[in-house]
């Protein structure tokens, strides 16, 4: 809830204070650092949960994806969505908007048909 309103360092003191860091801990933590287009933060924070063991799931990738767009990491999005799991229409929308914003036409394309794949399934 701080991160809507920007108050970034609110949100990471919150998140440093939780004594069990669960699936819900970390994609609240990432997802604050995709309103406020921190995408490096997001990307490392993603990394650290996997190694401690939180398996990521597709809306701790929508978090993800949202950080690199909002940050104009969309190669570093692309890259992380090697997921451990089958994207949905909704990560593959994000995908689509971050390469509207950021004209990558032949990623939009893939992430198009990807989203009408999903919808006819």
């Amino acid at each position: 809830m701080y991160s809507k309103f920007g108050g970034i360092n609110v949100c990471v003191k919150a998140f440093d204070q939780l004594d069990a860091l669960d699936l819900i801990g970390w994609t609240a933590i990432i997802m604050s650092y995709a309103r406020c287009g921190i995408g490096e933060k997001a990307l490392g924070l993603l990394e650290l949960m996997k190694r401690k063991k939180t398996r990521p799931d597709p809306v701790t990738f929508v978090g993800v994806l949202s950080a690199c767009s909002h940050s104009g990491l969309v190669e570093e999005g692309r890259l992380k969505s090697n997921m451990p799991i089958e994207p949905n229409a909704l990560i593959w929308e994000t995908m689509l908007a971050a390469c509207k914003l950021h004209c990558d036409i032949e990623l939009g394309t893939l992430a198009a048909k990807r989203i009408a794949e999903c919808r006819f399934i």
